[in-house]
């Protein structure tokens, strides 16, 4: 009987422990500035100048992660196109799906509504996780402000621009609201 409760507790424990061990949350800008940089959008299609070096962005987190984080990719424009979300090693969620939902997202037409997709993201958020918010542009709506008041209001934010597109980065974001 001892032996037995071991067991289950043990069981119990690896079953607790098996849980993300990190959760990025990705808002990712897909409106059609993001591969018509110079917003002529009849003969400015342009994928290698932002485009395809954000998703490699994402690429890059997906491939340091390891199978038990957890990714949760909000695809944006004007509102939320789709949310991925998943834990890596799962069959649900590979980097060629992902990208494949990026793709037909970017298709749709739509203004950049940045401050809806941060508090959309927010809801994601936990005390392990990751969020990074990446956009080419400006907030097509009047938050302005608002936006960069959460941008500046987290002390461990970073703000990075790779002169192609920008990205925000918090670090458990959670705790320091």
């Amino acid at each position: 009987m001892k032996r037995l409760i071991i067991i289950l507790i043990t069981s119990i424990i690896c079953l607790l422990t098996a849980q993300a061990q990190t959760r990025y949350v990705i808002a990712f800008d897909c409106t059609k500035s993001m591969n018509h940089p110079t917003g002529d959008y009849k003969n400015g299609y342009d994928p290698y100048k932002i485009w395809i070096p954000a998703k490699k962005f994402i690429q890059s987190l997906w491939i340091q992660a390891s199978d038990n984080d957890e990714f949760v990719i909000l695809l944006y424009q004007d509102r939320i196109l789709h949310t991925i979300k998943g834990f890596k090693g799962s069959q649900l969620s590979d980097w060629n799906s992902i990208e494949s939902k990026m793709e037909d997202a970017i298709t749709h037409g739509g203004n950049t509504c940045i401050l809806h997709a941060w508090q959309t993201a927010e809801q994601y958020f936990t005390d392990n996780c990751d969020f990074y918010f990446i956009t080419d542009g400006v907030e097509d709506h009047d938050n302005k402000n608002k936006l960069n008041d959460y941008a500046t209001e987290n002390k461990n934010s970073r703000y990075r621009d790779f002169g192609m597109f920008l990205y925000y980065s918090v670090r458990c974001p959670k705790n320091n609201r």
